[in-house]
């Protein structure tokens, strides 16, 4: 019988590192001091460049000076910033303070903040003097284009911006998803962001694309401009907008263990080993015993309670040794107990589910399988038959209504903001009468066809046994 048990406490790490202030700042202008016609990258990526007919003022939106532009042909040309337009998440941040002159006729696409277009592959965030009076947005907006041969998407922010005030705009690209922020408040979100690919140079205040419209120089200051190959926080926008530097990121968690004690229960041969867990309340850790006495390993087989994977944090954790049962007939004095934690960060959740139904309505389940991308060809019928697809939409927030002015709006389709706490899936394509088939067992639409949407369907045939439920 086990006359005493000494604790040893081992706690395994995850890696990690606590990342440097500005993480991911792939561009950084801060006209911080007069460089002349160099114009300094603050990156520390070496992306300088060279300004043409603009003048640097000490009258910067912070501390430091800011760069003048004439509104007629003042350029800062970047010839080596990477094709961030093609990544697959960005931020770009700048302060703007348009002093309401500049070339006011038509045939334009708005004065230059920012730009990496060439013809027909277009990123742009402009102030359009004009405005398009007829659908009520007025002369000043501030506003992006995103375009890639013709697959294309837009933002604008429907205030007069000629105000000779600094503003602060943010754009940002995660995944499918592009928002606007001014003056540190979210103004437009799309859910259709596409990758464009520019052979032109990085230009701000100005275009360098072949396409004439789009070469109309900024009249006024900017200040402060920052690309990122991240897309940024709504807290991390909120900072850069009180003009203070981003913090810090916070080391990922690490999980350990304290407090370890052990029992062996009166009369009997079980040991309990309670332990406390810290770490992320969402974190699965898995948690291990070894067992030694006089340095050789015992026999720890039976063993019971939290213990191996997917242990959540908390305290008063127990796993319970039967030592009779895996040591029958020994003890000894030196017998140590450590306890190890071990886990990783959570991988990023899938850009698509794949649910196979084939199995039709006599499968217990229905089995998925992920993917980060379009399958190669594409979608075909299988994924719309046998097969149904669910694409990631993430958390964040967007604007939700209708303008004023819209065909056909009602009068609660005000827009407003909307946050998603949390992802979730959505089909990719509407249900078809084949899936429906397979999963229900009938089929009742009535204009038939495999990969033809399912109509003729109540509410209360989808949500069955659950409709009303919360």
């Amino acid at each position: 019988m086990m006359r005493k048990i000494v604790l040893v406490l081992l706690a395994g790490l995850l890696a990690g590192f606590a990342a440097a202030q500005e993480d991911g700042l792939a561009l950084y202008l801060p006209f911080e001091t007069d460089t002349g016609a160099t114009v300094q990258d603050a990156s520390g990526n070496g992306h300088h460049g060279t300004a043409a007919n603009c003048a640097w003022t000490s009258a910067g939106r912070f501390a430091g000076g800011a760069m003048s532009f004439n509104g007629a042909n003042s350029s800062i040309v970047f010839p080596t910033v990477p094709d961030f337009p093609s990544w697959d998440a960005y931020s770009v941040s700048v302060w703007v303070k348009h002093d309401g002159g500049g070339y006011l006729g038509n045939y334009q696409y708005g004065h230059k903040i920012i730009d990496k277009s060439s013809l027909n592959h277009d990123l742009s965030i402009v102030l359009n003097p004009l405005g398009y009076p007829h659908l009520g947005i007025p002369p000043g907006y501030i506003g992006v284009g995103v375009n890639e041969n013709g697959a294309s998407c837009s933002f604008y922010d429907g205030y007069n911006y000629m105000d000779n005030v600094w503003h602060h705009v943010v754009f940002l690209r995660n995944g499918s998803v592009g928002q606007l922020w001014i003056d540190g408040v979210l103004k437009d979100s799309k859910n259709n962001m596409v990758s464009v690919h520019s052979a032109s140079a990085f230009c701000v205040g100005n275009s360098f694309s072949a396409d004439p419209y789009q070469c109309i120089s900024w009249s006024g200051l900017l200040d402060e401009v920052r690309i990122y190959n991240r897309p940024l926080s709504p807290e991390e926008i909120g900072q850069l907008h009180t003009g203070g530097p981003l913090p810090p990121e916070p080391p990922p968690s690490v999980p350990t263990v304290s407090s370890v004690t052990a029992a062996q229960r009166p009369g009997t041969t079980l040991v309990d080993i309670s332990y406390d867990l810290a770490g992320d309340a969402n974190d699965a850790l898995t948690v291990s015993v070894s067992l030694t006495a006089g340095g050789a390993e015992l026999p720890a087989v039976t063993l019971t309670g939290d213990i191996g994977a997917d242990i959540t944090p908390g305290i008063g954790k127990c796993i319970t040794w039967d030592a009779g049962a895996d040591w029958p007939g020994n003890f000894a004095d030196d017998v140590v107990a450590a306890v190890t934690v071990s886990g990783t960060a959570d991988a990023p959740a899938a850009e698509y589910l794949v649910f196979d139904l084939s199995g039709g309505t006599g499968a217990a389940s229905y089995p998925a399988t992920t993917l980060n991308a379009e399958p190669d060809g594409g979608w075909v019928d299988e994924h719309k038959t046998t097969k149904l697809v669910l694409r990631k939409i993430p958390a964040g927030t967007f604007s939700m209504g209708s303008l004023s002015d819209e065909l056909g709006r009602n009068s609660d389709e005000n827009p407003h903001e909307v946050t998603l706490t949390q992802d979730f899936y959505l089909g990719v394509f509407e249900v078809t009468q084949k899936q429906w088939e397979l999963v229900m067992g009938t089929t009742p639409a009535y204009l038939k066809g495999d990969t033809r949407p399912v109509e003729t369907i109540s509410y209360g045939a989808i949500r069955g046994a659950t409709l009303g439920a919360q």
